[in-house]
């Protein structure tokens, strides 16, 4: 059964994108595999939201929704906390869909790290995953409570009947400044306490619609910018995605190459040199009987794309020569809201990390050499609760001071 009923978004960039890609796709396609147990088409994935938005509106206080059922912007953060990539989505699309800014936790998150996040951002409200997240959500409501503050959970949809696209509608009278907080990310925390980037309500919108047959891979979770970016990115542009749970191993990696047509994948210096260790035998060689099978695995990739740190050349030239295709590297941050720098050319040097993307401008503090510094639509607003860090971050031209050095090279 399908529900019928006419549902409304406000006009919010993503949700936009989400409404397009749904429209371009059969009702009944299945377009997320998530290893959870997770078979969705967009129609599912729609009925998930609205029921998980509708639950939103009825637990939520009063007065922090207006009467259009927007959350106020004094307070517009809502956690997340869940281990699979199809519920990350759920939650991920419904806050959006009350104008609010979701905030993904790690599953391991400690009660008193959770209490912290919620104090900063006022919020009161997780939005909990299935599993193990139920026990772990509870001993974080329980802490807040017991010093004093106030936080309750709210299941996130997996089953509710399907919505379909042709029955939602953008609510062109509920304008949702592309600019206002869309989500947050919390740093790694380690030069002192994690810091909660306010990304843009247009970051991850950059994406066109996909080619039929396109297919992608998460394999990382969403509360760090490479799994939400993996997360949310190929479903706004139509594309298949296979999503590996919160974090998937080599292995895992390695078997969904093997049994799925995947199309674009970005890795991690870190994943190609453990991928790498498991396709070689003790002389460090790939077997040549095997050589072919493994190659064949990445064949519909239309090059090997590569960031989060820097490869080394022993892993490049394995992974070039193994597949027959090129490597191209790119530069992101957390406060950058992804993808700022990359190669165009194949990479033959590793210290190589390309050029600004289309509409992102790139400077040096010293001209030709010093800290990278970046100004893009898609980067953060600023630090939530931390206005002095906000100013800091930024130089007298609005640009992003990223911390990284590099040199300019040829132009």
């Amino acid at each position: 059964m399908t529900i019928s009923k006419l549902h409304r978004f406000p006009h919010d960039p993503v949700l936009a994108k989400l409404l397009h890609a749904s429209k371009n796709k059969p009702d009944s396609a299945i377009v997320i595999h998530d290893v959870c147990g997770y078979e969705k088409s967009y129609s599912q994935l729609l009925g998930d939201v609205m029921r998980t938005r509708n639950g939103l509106r009825m637990q939520l206080p009063s007065s922090i929704i207006d009467e259009h059922g927007i959350l106020r912007q004094e307070t517009p953060y809502i956690p997340v906390l869940t281990r699979s990539g199809y519920e990350f989505l759920v939650a991920f699309f419904a806050i959006r869909a009350i104008g609010g800014a979701c905030i993904p936790f790690g599953s391991g998150i400690l009660p008193e790290e959770a209490s912290h996040f919620l104090s900063i951002t006022k919020a009161t409200c997780i939005l909990v995953g299935s599993n193990d997240c139920i026990g772990r959500a509870a001993k974080i409501t329980t802490f807040i409570n017991s010093q004093g503050g106030a936080a309750f959970t709210l299941p996130i949809s997996h089953d509710a009947e399907p919505v379909l696209a042709s029955n939602v509608d953008i609510d062109e009278g509920l304008q949702l400044s592309p600019d206002g907080p869309g989500m947050v990310l919390f740093t790694s925390g380690t030069t002192g306490l994690p810091k909660g980037a306010i990304l843009p309500r247009n970051c991850f919108t950059n994406v066109s619609l996909a080619k039929p047959g396109e297919a992608c891979i998460n394999y990382r979770p969403g509360h760090w910018i490479g799994g939400a970016r993996t997360l949310i990115m190929p479903i706004l542009a139509g594309k298949e995605l296979y999503t590996l749970g919160e974090k998937g191993s080599a292995k895992e990696v390695l078997n969904a190459f093997r049994t799925h047509r995947i199309t674009q994948a970005a890795f991690t210096p870190t994943l190609l040199r453990n991928m790498r260790g498991l396709l070689i035998n003790s002389d460090g060689q790939v077997p040549n009987e095997k050589r072919d099978e493994y190659a064949s695995w990445f064949k519909a990739l239309d090059g090997l794309k590569c960031s989060a740190g820097m490869i080394d050349h022993s892993t490049l030239k394995f992974w070039t020569g193994l597949t027959g295709l090129h490597m191209y590297i790119g530069y992101s941050a957390t406060e950058l809201g992804g993808l700022t720098i990359a190669t165009r050319d194949p990479v033959t040097t590793i210290s190589l990390i390309g050029s600004p993307i289309p509409n992102i401008k790139v400077k040096l503090s010293e001209g030709n050499t010093g800290e990278i510094l970046v100004k893009s639509p898609f980067m953060l607003i600023g630090y939530v609760g931390e206005d002095d860090l906000t100013r800091a971050a930024f130089d007298e031209e609005g640009y992003y001071k990223t911390g990284d050095l590099a040199e300019l090279r040829d132009g």
